[in-house]
């Protein structure tokens, strides 16, 4: 291109690249997931699509990006100059506190956490993998039984903390824990022979952007038993 122009784009995967010096990200809040339960499928999409658009406007201001709130009705644009909303009144979708609340700040800060409420991972039933329910009959093969919510951290050093409650009924559970991106995970084996409510933590250091899982593991198979998945906490502890 030989003229100066204006690229608007929501698309974190966009083949055009332009320096971050160039890019302004305008940011109009947190976007609220749409309406209906957070464990329907559209709704853990609709989260998992807008944190890659904001690990990716995180990056571009972490590398020199300029990021303007499109609260205000006259936006100042480097480069450009200032552009007016209009008449139109901004409809502004934030939702606090939520699973994108790591993005209160772009880019998240040490410090930054959210919750993830349980209904937004996935869970493997018996007919299939699907959004509940979370408390699970262990029976069964070897398996994957939890994993998600597949929403995108930016580089840092990220903390998980989950609980679970397991009742082996009597018998063993041999659990296995990731906390993964890709097949680039932390792990944390348990063998489990009491009831009882358990906790987890598990970090692991992000290189670049990405979808983050928690993954539980049936690693033997079970004649018995039953398995909850609690709300997790998601921290940076280093950036």
């Amino acid at each position: 291109m030989t003229h100066r122009c204006l690229v608007l784009s929501d698309d974190p995967d966009w083949g055009l690249v332009i320096p971050a010096d160039q890019s302004v990200v305008i940011m109009a809040g947190i976007p609220a997931p749409p309406p209906g339960k957070i464990s329907d499928f559209e709704a853990k999409e609709a989260v998992a699509a807008a944190s890659a658009r904001l690990s990716k406007a995180s990056m571009i201001i972490a590398q020199g990006g300029t990021f303007v709130s499109a609260s205000s009705a006259s936006l100042s644009l480097p480069h450009l100059g200032d552009a007016q909303r209009g008449e139109a009144t901004l409809m502004v979708p934030f939702v606090k506190p939520c699973a994108l609340s790591i993005y209160n700040h772009l880019p998240p800060r040490p410090g930054a956490a959210a919750i993830w409420p349980a209904e937004s991972f996935w869970y493997n039933t018996a007919d299939s993998l699907d959004g509940g329910p979370q408390e699970l009959d262990l029976t069964g093969r070897a398996r994957i039984i939890v994993n998600g919510p597949h929403i995108y951290l930016t580089p840092g050093l990220w903390r998980v903390t989950f609980e679970i409650s397991v009742d082996p009924e009597g018998g063993v559970a041999t659990l296995s824990f990731d906390w993964a991106h890709g097949d680039n995970k932390v792990t944390c084996n348990a063998v489990i022979n009491e009831s009882g409510r358990y906790k987890v933590e598990l970090e692991r250091r992000w290189t670049v952007a990405g979808p983050a899982q928690v993954i539980a593991i049936v690693k033997q198979p079970l004649f018995q038993g039953r398995f909850e998945m609690h709300d997790c906490k998601v921290e940076m502890i280093e950036a």
